[in-house]
């Protein structure tokens, strides 16, 4: 699960970097009730997210961001507009993760 979240997690920085346009972007972490919440925002011109996150044809160029994380964890929620973007990863882990996450806090 942990693994799965990180590459959610750098899939959603690389989008922040090279689509945020901006020179910061900010990354939060919660970990609660045994759900790891990881929140990615930059303060770039903002997209439409598409409605389906579903893969795009093997033919297609570009967005594949978001559906590659939505194949990883548990939950994408995105929100975008003209002051940035958010995306919020949400993760079921394990009570040995859980703990070992709480205990390097």
């Amino acid at each position: 699960a942990v693994d799965r979240l990180g590459l959610a997690l750098a899939e959603a920085c690389n989008n922040a970097v090279v689509h945020g346009e901006g020179d910061t972007y900010s990354v939060a972490v919660e970990v609660v009730d045994g759900r790891a919440r990881v929140i990615v925002s930059d303060r770039g011109p903002g997209f439409t997210p598409p409605d389906d996150l579903a893969m795009p044809p093997p033919f297609s160029t570009g967005r594949r961001g978001l559906p590659l994380m939505q194949a990883m964890v548990d939950d994408v929620e995105v929100a975008s507009g003209r002051q940035g973007t958010t995306v919020v990863l949400t993760q079921a882990l394990d009570a040995a993760v859980d703990q070992e996450l709480v205990a390097g806090a």
